[in-house]
């Protein structure tokens, strides 16, 4: 393997094994055993759990932001932002594993110790910013965000617990009346 095969193998097995089992239940000479290689290979590309961890959640947010980022933030109307969420629906739709590991590692980093925990008060505070922004056609925006945030990780956590979860019909449900309702006493655009 190149170099960059291999740290990719790395990022990857480490990806799998703390989503099956959480970052605290694994070991650099886990993610190095899973792989076939020694522990000092996988040291030489990620110094750290740490480390290994920032860059696990890096992978997420790139696969994120590299699926939407042909899309500009649309107009605060309700069509145009119900289309962008759904297309973000239908990415995370794709990878089953790095949601679950998502979940999985936002559930843990609700203790302050917990070395990713720094980084989910950004991004949930970053997440916010941005659906109120969008969704400033709502009487309440941020009302509206929350509730939107609280419908979308709890239909993601219903859907890493069962696969076969019908998660775009749920979603659809859901939009029609929130897209549809409260949108500043005009009707939906």
């Amino acid at each position: 393997m190149t170099p960059d095969q291999r740290r990719d193998e790395i990022l990857a097995t480490a990806t799998r094994l703390i989503s099956q089992s959480g970052f605290n239940a694994v070991s650099q000479a886990d993610i190095a055993n899973a792989c076939g290689v020694g522990k000092s290979l996988v040291t030489h590309y990620f110094a750290s759990m740490k480390a290994l961890l920032a860059a696990v959640l890096d992978a997420k947010d790139m696969g994120d932001f590299a699926t939407l980022s042909d899309a500009t933030y649309p107009p605060s109307r309700p069509a145009p932002v119900r289309t962008f969420f759904t297309r973000h629906i239908e990415n995370n739709l794709k990878r089953w594993e790095l949601i679950r590991l998502h979940r999985m590692l936002d559930a843990e980093a609700l203790d302050p110790a917990h070395p990713a925990h720094d980084y989910f008060v950004d991004r949930y505070r970053r997440t916010r910013e941005v659906a109120r922004d969008l969704l400033a056609f709502k009487r309440d925006p941020e009302c509206a965000t929350q509730e939107l945030l609280a419908f979308w990780h709890g239909l993601e956590l219903e859907w890493v617990r069962n696969r076969d979860l019908p998660v775009l019909p749920i979603w659809n449900s859901f939009a029609d009346r929130f897209f549809a309702s409260d949108a500043q006493g005009s009707p939906p655009r």
